[in-house]
């Protein structure tokens, strides 16, 4: 028995393709933030600026904080933990930095998932200069040391806090110079 041949449109014959979402875009400002004055109070803050190219509600969660100076040092208040990434995804920081250097740079490590369940992963960084006279952009060492832990000078008495959230310092744009680093041994101070 023969069937009679049966033409149809090509498009008809090919599957639907269903419409494809996007994951966020972790793509930021490599520097975010500059804080000022380094008064040794908890700095709170939130990740901005990922987009979703389809428009999805993004919920972004701060995951890691290094610094590039150890969390106890001479000049920089005699605490640690220097960060603290609190329940809903938001973090806060110390405003200080070594007063014999040449600036911290907080790196914060985050990831944005959409309303798809896609994400992305990012960083961005946050400066506390050493002064904020001409050239007083922060000099990048990398990040080296976790600043939850308190990683620091051999004896030093460092008091472990959390921040209190109710006096919020001064946080303005600013720049950061990178000095590159060879990164040998992978990052001191983690587990």
């Amino acid at each position: 028995m023969k069937y009679p041949l049966l033409l149809l449109p090509l498009a008809c014959l090919l599957p639907l393709t269903p419409l494809l979402a996007h994951p966020p875009n972790c793509k930021i400002p490599e520097l975010s933030a500059v804080i000022w004055p380094p008064n040794h109070k908890f700095v709170h803050f939130t990740v901005t600026g990922v987009t979703d190219p389809d428009g999805d509600e993004i919920t972004v969660n701060i995951t890691s904080i290094f610094q590039d100076e150890r969390t106890q040092e001479p000049g920089s208040g005699n605490t640690c933990g220097d960060a603290y990434i609190h329940k809903d995804g938001t973090a806060s920081v110390l405003a200080e930095r070594n007063g014999r250097g040449t600036g911290r740079v907080y790196h914060i490590d985050f990831i944005a998932v959409d309303e798809d369940g896609l994400w992305c992963k990012g960083g961005t960084e946050i400066c506390v200069p050493h002064d904020m006279g001409v050239g007083s952009e922060c000099i990048d060492e990398g990040p080296l040391y976790r600043s939850d832990r308190c990683t620091g000078v051999p004896g030093a008495n460092g008091v472990l806090f959390k921040p209190d959230d109710s006096k919020p310092n001064f946080i303005k744009p600013g720049k950061s110079k990178s000095k590159k680093k060879s990164k040998k041994g992978g990052r001191k101070g983690s587990p």
